[in-house]
């Protein structure tokens, strides 16, 4: 089975934060078979900073076996890029 952990990260800017204060960080594990049946394996909702979101994303990538990360693009690139790729370049080589 092909797997992934998807994250949606919550808003992190303090005036995106006042505006809608319930909001989480979304994690999901999924799959798809060689049959191309998809299946929702894990899933997670945060609301801890991003370097907790980012322990348990390699959490469940690691505990999962998964074979990629996707992570939605606008939240990402303001907050969560720098410590990607400081996993990238430390733990996870293998994850580009």
């Amino acid at each position: 089975m092909d797997k992934a952990v998807l994250l949606d990260p919550a808003p992190s800017k303090p005036s995106e934060l006042k505006a809608d204060p319930h909001s989480r960080n979304a994690m999901v594990v999924v799959g798809i078979d060689p049959w191309k049946r998809r299946f929702a394996i894990d899933c997670a909702a945060l609301r801890d900073g991003p370097i907790e979101v980012m322990h348990e994303l390699m959490r469940l990538y690691q505990q999962w076996q998964a074979d990629r990360v996707g992570i939605e693009e606008v939240n990402f690139s303001r907050g969560y890029a720098p410590l990607w790729n400081l996993i990238l370049k430390l733990k996870h080589p293998n994850l580009e």
